[in-house]
């Protein structure tokens, strides 16, 4: 998945920005990876592993609608 994403990434960029957006797709990544136990860490003591599963789906879910969103 990765690689077809960040291929994604470098074809959509100006050649000008693309190391500069493919930097921050991996920041982003990273980022997702170190804030994720500790914003999902209280819905597993919560409503334990399934809930935690849910609750990633309804975020990926919403960040997936708002790219939809109406740039204004």
């Amino acid at each position: 998945m990765l690689p077809t994403l960040y291929s994604t990434l470098a074809n959509l960029a100006p050649s000008d920005f693309r190391s500069s957006v493919l930097a921050a797709g991996t920041g982003a990544g990273f980022l997702g990876q170190f804030i994720s136990p500790i914003l999902l860490g209280p819905v597993l003591g919560y409503s334990g592993l399934e809930g935690v599963f849910y609750a990633a789906a309804i975020v990926a879910l919403v960040a997936g609608l708002l790219l939809f969103a109406p740039k204004g």
